[in-house]
């Protein structure tokens, strides 16, 4: 028996913060007040440093399923000694890649993001926007216009590049910018911003009754940017990763990451090409939350199934590379995506490698440092290989189409002897650094201009990050249409906000 659970000494507590459904009419948060109301964190403690590698999400649901019964475990595979050897043919990536025409006539900034922020999407939001607006104030209906959103989108892009420490100071006598108070008065950007919806509040399901859907109040919005980014061919390397939306408003989706830049948000997974265009994602809202189920997936893990959903939109049978770190990773998963044609790498826990015994860190570091182990077991029909390497320490990494070999070298400084020297260094780790950091890369292009208006509701948030994803993803696109008719464009992510 687990003593932690004999004592009974260990929980995580929580604390129940609200829906954050109310569309209460709150002032504006961030214009002339210094007040500050201390909201206390949820209050987590942890049970040991090595939690994240022992919670029942690294354990397979079939596995946690069947635990019950010591008679219906599943075989352990058997693991050897050898190198991931396969043929360049079958290796070879047979995907298209090309833009279609629709995306290469594109000439201005502007149209690159309205093919991605469509003017179906502003309509519908100006749809909603009314009707909820008319249920607020029916004496006094706002008539909110496509084109006064879209100005009202295009000066939160230029408050994401010219900060100032309130709104309202851009419409002030001395320190205005003309470029915003010119195109739309300050009453109205702010009758725009508090009207400003997605959806029918009629038609949400409470919270505790099945089918309830935390971002019911955005769920429209995100569908509708989703499928348009969907419309743009998939790079050869991908990767999935996850990312934080920054915020500390008290929600219940809101998570604390300790390892994240920024450590309170809600998590969003995404699935990005090495260039840092975001080409799907998953908005997490909870365990409670719900999952959009199809019954043709498998259920591996909670982790390694965000791998599963996000990999729905990648053409099968041609050869895309997917990358993931040790949180997604298992022996199932990369199985499951090798038999539909996409070739797996990532780094992988030793807790979720049955039937190997890692090898420990202490003995690598005596054979010295750039020391590779690689081991393969194959699993209904699939080779699977998993690379071991020692530099500043241990890495594990599991592949269904590189292992080892051909090995290279990496320049690393030698402390006791004060120098540089070549160290060995095996040809996955090679090639999952160079297109693993898609999701990292995005999050320093959002990083540069975001958009920092504060709100008291969770979904204005998500729409602001939203608006700054799009941006990038657009500012992207245009590179890579136009790269190779200017191979030194000089367009900036700045030229592309205040163009």
């Amino acid at each position: 028996m687990d003593p932690r659970r004999f004592y009974g000494g260990i929980h995580t507590i929580l604390k129940d913060f609200p829906d954050s459904s109310a569309d209460e009419d709150l002032s504006d948060d961030e214009q002339l007040t210094n007040r500050r109301r201390k909201v206390l964190p949820p209050l987590c403690i942890p049970e040991s440093e090595e939690s994240d590698s022992v919670s029942d999400d690294n354990i397979p649901l079939s596995h946690l399923a069947s635990s019950s019964t010591r008679t219906s475990r599943a075989e352990k595979p058997r693991w050897r000694d050898g190198f991931l050897e396969r043929a360049e043919t079958d290796l070879q990536f047979t995907g298209d890649i090309s833009l279609p025409l629709e995306i290469t006539t594109l000439n201005t900034p502007y149209q690159f993001f309205k093919y991605l922020f469509t003017d179906d999407i502003f309509l519908y939001i100006s749809q909603e926007t009314n009707k909820y607006a008319v249920e607020k104030r029916p004496e006094k209906p706002s008539n909110i216009t496509v084109k006064e959103l879209e100005q009202f989108i295009g000066i939160c892009l230029y408050m994401s590049i010219v900060q100032l420490p309130s709104t309202r100071f851009y419409w002030n006598e001395d320190m205005g910018y003309p470029k915003v108070s010119t195109i739309m008065s300050c009453n109205r950007f702010e009758e725009i911003k508090r009207f400003i919806h997605f959806n029918d509040n009629l038609t949400q399901i409470p919270k505790g009754q099945p089918g309830h859907n935390p971002l019911h109040k955005i769920q429209p919005l995100l569908e509708l940017l989703r499928q348009r980014i969907l419309t743009v061919p998939k790079e050869q390397y991908m990767a999935v990763d996850e990312q934080i939306i920054p915020t500390k408003s008290r929600s219940s989706m809101r998570q604390y990451n300790p390892k994240k830049p920024h450590k309170w948000g809600y998590k969003n997974f995404v699935l990005s090409g090495s260039s840092g265009f975001s080409f799907d994602f998953e908005i997490y809202t909870g365990a409670q939350g719900p999952v959009q189920s199809d019954t043709n997936l498998p259920k591996i893990s909670t982790s390694s199934d965000v791998v599963v959903r996000l990999s729905r939109t990648i053409p099968e049978g041609l050869n895309y590379k997917l990358f993931f770190d040790n949180w997604y990773t298992s022996l199932p998963l990369l199985t499951y995506l090798n038999k539909k044609g996409i070739l797996p790498i990532g780094t992988i826990k030793a807790n979720r490698i049955p039937g190997y015994k890692v090898p420990v860190e202490k003995d690598l570091k005596k054979k010295g440092r750039g020391t590779t182990v690689e081991k393969l077991t194959t699993i209904d029909n699939t080779d699977i290989s998993v690379v071991t390497w020692y530099d500043n320490r241990v890495v594990n990494l599991a592949s269904t189409y590189v292992g080892s070999k051909p090995s290279s070298e990496v320049r690393r400084f030698n402390k006791k002897e004060k120098t540089y020297q070549n160290v060995s260094c095996p040809k996955a780790v090679t090639v999952y650094n160079r297109h693993m950091g898609g999701v990292d890369l995005l999050d320093a292009l959002l990083g540069y201009y975001r958009i920092q208006i504060r709100s008291k509701k969770f979904y204005h948030r998500i729409f602001f990050h939203m608006i700054d994803m799009m941006t990038v993803n657009a500012w992207l696109l245009y590179r890579r249409t136009l790269a190779d008719s200017d191979p030194y464009l000089p367009f900036s992510r700045l030229q592309m906000r205040s163009s």
